[in-house]
């Protein structure tokens, strides 16, 4: 019972996080008007979707917490629990390239814009990330690298306690 209040406590908490505040926060800009003009206002002027990247997150968000939810639920040695620690971690990698590249996740962390103002001049900014989302990268590779290490392991063990069992039944 431990591990299914574990697992379901994992997923309450990602979907709280990753589903539920970006959802608020959309359903608050979109009822009051002073919002979404700033909002709109940042959409036109500086290309920047806030509420599609709130409305990405949430999907991508979703997608973690049903990952944890069936890791939670899966043995370790599971080929099941593998791919969802590893979907996870590349999930949670996207949010954070989302985040950092303002809405491009192919930017990896690269935000060069022009802002659309009146006047003669054409105000521009570029703001670099790039060695946070590198740095979010290596740390998301190694977190792989371990995975796959802990499931080996899990493996050889439930490999050496099964033969254990038929020694015993066989003696």
């Amino acid at each position: 019972m431990g591990s299914l209040l574990k697992a379901v406590l994992s997923f309450v908490l990602h979907a709280l996080l990753l589903v539920v505040l970006p959802w608020a926060l959309i359903y608050l800009a979109q009822g009051s008007p002073q919002i979404m003009g700033m909002l709109n206002q940042v959409k036109s002027s500086a290309s920047i979707d806030l509420l599609s990247m709130a409305t990405t997150t949430m999907i991508l968000g979703f997608l973690v917490s049903l990952a944890a939810l069936v890791k939670g639920l899966t043995d370790r040695w599971s080929t099941i629990n593998l791919f969802c620690e590893v979907a996870s971690t590349l999930l949670q990698l996207g949010i954070v390239l989302l985040v950092l590249g303002a809405g491009d996740i192919g930017s990896f962390g690269v935000i060069s814009r022009t802002l659309q103002a009146p006047g003669p001049s054409q105000p521009s900014f570029t703001l670099d990330m790039r060695f946070v989302a590198l740095a979010f990268t290596v740390l998301a590779g190694l977190n792989v690298v371990l995975v796959f290490a802990r499931f080996y392991q899990a493996r050889s063990e439930r490999k050496k306690s099964i033969g254990g069992i038929i020694q015993g039944l066989l003696h």
